[in-house]
């Protein structure tokens, strides 16, 4: 992950950062490596508030170092940060829920 950040950069090429599951795992050094200058910052709320500690870094740093913020809110929905706007994106209702593992990730590959 660290890697294609510095690739993304050294060729100009815009990334989402998503790091995910890897959050815990990466130093703060990273973590803010891969969000400054990202064109999408893409989380959780329980990631982004590892990011918040890890990197001691407020919201409105966080937004200042990044194109866009979005944040999934489960059963809430969605919202995203951008160009100092935010806009709440409704949940889609499911006609039948069968087994919620997963639907985060399918959102963000879907993204």
């Amino acid at each position: 992950m660290v890697a294609y950040v510095s690739e993304c950069k050294a060729l100009n090429i815009p990334y989402i950062f998503d790091p995910s599951q890897q959050t815990i795992r990466l130093s703060p050094e990273d973590l803010i490596e891969g969000l400054t200058g990202c064109y999408l910052l893409a989380v959780n709320e329980y990631e982004l508030s590892m990011i918040r500690d890890k990197t001691q870094l407020s919201d409105l740093d966080i937004i200042k170092r990044v194109g866009a913020l979005l944040i999934t809110l489960g059963k809430r929905g969605s919202i995203i940060h951008v160009d100092d706007e935010s806009y709440n994106i409704p949940v889609v209702t499911p006609d039948k829920i069968v087994d919620p593992t997963g639907a985060g990730d399918a959102f963000r590959g879907g993204l």
